[in-house]
């Protein structure tokens, strides 16, 4: 029904250019997920850099370290949160 209203609607050169586009719309959005939760767990990692510079300036510690090798400790040290935190969850 769908396919016979874009017929009827759309010229048949706009529709082969919108047939690729449903189909890409139709599609598991797996890769856009997978970029999706990279995204937030590099964002949220943002939150352990934050405490962690927070407890250095309390104990007067400052160490020179690189910025993606702070922010990927920072990102497994967040894992290793979400993974405590769903074991506890289930005792």
């Amino acid at each position: 029904a769908y396919d016979a209203i874009i017929r009827m609607l759309i010229p048949d050169y706009l529709a082969e250019i919108i047939k690729p586009l449903e189909q890409i719309r139709n599609q598991k959005p797996i890769g856009f997920i997978s970029v999706s939760g990279i995204i937030a767990i590099w964002s949220a990692s943002k939150s352990v850099l934050t405490v962690r510079s927070g407890l250095n300036a309390a104990m007067n510690y400052s160490a020179r370290e690189h910025y993606l090798r702070k922010r990927l400790r920072a990102m497994l040290l967040l894992l290793l949160l979400f993974l405590l935190l769903g074991v506890f969850a289930k005792l």
